[in-house]
């Protein structure tokens, strides 16, 4: 998958999931930037490479994409995320091209992005199930699942965890929304 797809999903929370300045004293203020620092990175690489992996699987299911002859398009992305009392939504869209079609896991591969982690996927022909594994000063970890309901609608659930501890929860939305604009 090229590069500008995983990049032009970017998914950035930072902003949203941080205490105010106002909220306590600056040192509480800085503890809480270092904590959540290390966990929005894992949070934005995940979601960049979460988005990238569904619309690639979409388009290049094996089972689903024979019977139903799923093709390059446009694909629109709702990603909703809860941690604590505040939600952040985000919507996406991105057009696959025949070429970005051809190699549909390559967005779930976190290898040379996060080398520190592990991660595995399981696929059982209609649920893509996952998880990602951090350690570094504290373990982050996050599993989640994309249910496909037909070839071109999906739906998923994404939990993160710091310490065994839940942290954010995140649900997805994706469906086909038509075919590419054309480029002047």
């Amino acid at each position: 998958m090229s590069t500008s797809l995983v990049t032009s999903l970017k998914v950035s929370l930072s902003s949203n999931w941080t205490t105010p300045p106002n909220s306590g004293t600056k040192a509480a203020f800085a503890q809480n930037q270092y904590n959540f620092r290390g966990i929005l990175l894992m949070n934005k690489a995940l979601l960049n490479g979460t988005a990238a992996f569904i619309l690639s699987v979409c388009i290049g299911l094996p089972g689903l994409a024979r019977a139903t002859e799923i093709q390059s398009g446009l694909w629109t992305i709702d990603i909703t995320a809860q941690k604590d009392e505040k939600t952040v939504k985000r919507q996406k869209t991105q057009c696959i091209t025949p070429e970005e079609a051809k190699n549909p896991e390559a967005g779930f591969n976190f290898s040379k992005s996060m080398p520190q982690c592990d991660n595995t996927h399981h696929w059982d022909g209609t649920t893509l199930s996952w998880t990602v594994e951090c350690k570094n000063d504290k373990k982050i970890a996050s599993s989640g699942k994309f249910m496909f309901d037909s070839a071109t609608h999906l739906t998923g659930v994404i939990d993160n965890t710091q310490d065994g501890k839940p942290l954010a929860h995140i649900t997805i939305d994706g469906r086909r929304t038509g075919e590419c604009p054309k480029t002047p």
